[in-house]
């Protein structure tokens, strides 16, 4: 019985020890500050640079695409995600004349 007893009154102090030692622990150390956003600024949204290479091939095969038809003018848009990835004009508008495609 003085076993229990005394184990219970040790398990006790071990606990106000804790208890004490934590708080002691919270009150030395810093307060830690929640971190603040900071406004970065977004670059402006360029598709092209998404499909770079597939524009690159596309220009391409148009190119060569008219040269072999013997067609005089063309005009390409190509859009990416709501947003103009490429504009390009190729030729005159008509054969014989110098104005070109725009």
């Amino acid at each position: 019985m003085k076993r229990r007893i005394y184990f219970v009154v040790v398990v006790i102090g071990l606990a106000i020890l804790a208890l004490k030692l934590q708080s002691f622990v919270r009150s030395g150390a810093p307060e830690i500050q929640e971190p603040k956003e900071i406004a970065v600024a977004e670059p402006e949204y360029n598709p092209a640079v998404e499909i770079e290479n597939t524009l690159t091939q596309f220009d391409s095969l148009l190119e060569q695409n008219l040269k072999e038809s013997g067609t005089v003018g063309a005009a390409a848009v190509i859009t990416y995600k709501g947003k103009i990835a490429l504009v390009k004009c190729y030729g005159v508008r008509k054969a014989g004349e110098k104005n070109p495609v725009d």
